[in-house]
């Protein structure tokens, strides 16, 4: 088991669910879901709701679905994707309009549906705000969140793929070591398709190569034993002979990226069918 603070955080919280619903099932019908307690988010769970959030949700949720309707239907107005308005740029424009509704809603929670804060999840892995992403998804997972219209797959496969080939045309990648490893980390267990997950780890390689060359080579190894078309067979080739020759130095220098070193186990590996071929998050709305 995992010693990532996030997943022990997911593990336990799920246990809770699970104890809730089965009280819940229990119950008289007419007095099921009347106390049955939210799950907020690891890093609101130990905190106190910030009292400007909780004043955020006492406006209607109508009028967050009523701004985003109106803000996808100028997304689908528009016709390039980037570059001068885009429907990447109109996302930046946007986004920080709902930050305090996502920083309120999560602090808050809630286990109903809310399509608003999914579509959010997409913008801010389409703008580069992994943090926001990450969080949004470990609430969505544990909260059992789906995405909406016209979305095919699932919350885990969209945040899994989206973040994964965001980061792949990232040139800042290694600063993002821990997120993916904590990514990585949370999505253990869900049933992600096999070249989903492969991209996930080949991203965590691509981050960790500079300074973590060693642990680079696990996930590029775990990349390509998830997806032999993974695209790493190359850098696996070149990696294992530096570091046989000493071209590099397989410890990381004290003040570099930290990283996830969980990339050995394959127990939880899934073995779904090949990815969806749904347009892409960035791409569509």
């Amino acid at each position: 088991m995992s010693t990532n603070p996030m997943r022990q955080h997911f593990e336990r919280t799920r246990a809770i669910k699970q104890q809730q619903a089965k009280v819940e099932a229990t119950r008289p019908l007419g007095q099921r879901g009347i106390t049955s307690a939210p799950v907020a988010p690891s890093d609101q769970a130990h905190g106190v709701v910030d009292p400007s959030a909780e004043a955020l949700l006492t406006e209607p949720t109508g009028n967050f679905e009523l701004r985003m309707h109106s803000d996808l239907q100028r997304l689908k107005a528009l016709q390039a994707v980037h570059g001068p308005n885009g429907k990447v740029e109109l996302k930046q424009q946007l986004f920080p309009n709902y930050t305090a509704y996502i920083d309120g809603t999560l602090a808050v929670a809630s286990p109903i549906q809310n399509d608003v804060l999914m579509h959010l999840m997409v913008w801010a892995l389409d703008i580069n705000q992994y943090d926001y992403a990450l969080r949004i998804s470990e609430y969505a997972l544990l909260n059992g969140l789906v995405m909406p219209d016209p979305y095919s797959r699932d919350v885990s496969n969209v945040f899994a793929e989206d973040l994964a080939e965001a980061l792949l045309k990232d040139d800042s990648i290694s600063e993002h070591a821990d997120l993916i490893g904590k990514a990585i980390d949370l999505l253990r267990g869900q049933d992600l398709v096999d070249q989903v997950r492969a991209k996930l780890f080949k991203a965590q390689g691509h981050a960790l190569v500079k300074y973590r060359p060693t642990e680079a080579l696990a996930a590029y190894e775990m990349a390509v034993r998830l997806d032999p078309k993974a695209g790493v067979k190359q850098t696996i080739d070149k990696l294992t002979r530096d570091l046989a020759k000493g071209h590099v130095d397989p410890e990381s220098p004290r003040d570099a990226p930290s990283g996830s070193q969980d990339t050995a186990g394959t127990s939880d590996v899934s073995t779904a069918a090949p990815a969806s071929t749904a347009p892409s998050s960035v791409s569509g709305d």
